[in-house]
């Protein structure tokens, strides 16, 4: 299933065998590649953007490209989807990137819940496809919603959000607090 997949979304779609990454293809013109989503009031995602240098702004510096991990599982006799959002960076939307893995984990700390959610939903709607005037989608593989599930949980992401540190006290502060005895 995997190899159809890819095959059904290539060649916009490379797989990079040694991240196990499918990642969006650059443009033949590398420019900017957005995909429209399919929920209501959506603007759409940057599934490819090119970086240009602060000296040279007619020169890429490196492109970001959208890229997941994709598992299909079965759960009680159904195939699902499971999307696993991240990024991969090139130096001209082909080559790797040296700098690959600090530019992931850079943006990796910066990412919120939303912002994964917002991801694994473009993915979704990238992956379901569109009939467009010049071709119809692939039906080899059809997808539909993403499965929704209710918890009585949740993760309180402000505790794990990098706490700014705190001022440090006055000397006078300090030293008041110090020699100050309980009463």
């Amino acid at each position: 299933m995997n190899f159809t997949l890819r095959s059904a979304h290539h060649p916009e779609l490379v797989w990079h065998p040694t991240k196990k990454i499918v990642y969006m293809q650059a443009p033949p013109d590398r420019s900017s590649r957005k995909i429209k989503g399919r929920y209501r009031g959506s603007r759409g995602r940057t599934f490819f953007t090119p970086y240009f240098g602060k000296d040279d702004t007619t020169k890429i510096s490196f492109c970001r490209h959208y890229a997941a991990s994709l598992y299909f599982r079965r759960w009680s006799e159904q195939w699902y989807l499971e999307i696993n959002p991240t990024y991969h960076f090139t130096i001209d939307g082909h080559r790797d990137s040296l700098y690959d893995a600090e530019y992931v984990q850079k943006i990796k700390r910066l990412e919120r819940n939303n912002a994964v959610y917002q991801l694994v939903r473009a993915w979704a709607d990238y992956l379901q496809g569109d009939d467009t005037l010049f071709r119809s989608r692939d039906e080899r593989i059809r997808f539909s919603q993403l499965l929704t599930l209710d918890c009585d949980a949740a993760i309180d992401e402000s505790v794990w959000i990098p706490q700014e540190p705190a001022s440090k006290p006055s000397v006078n502060g300090l030293a008041e607090g110090l020699w100050e005895l309980p009463q």
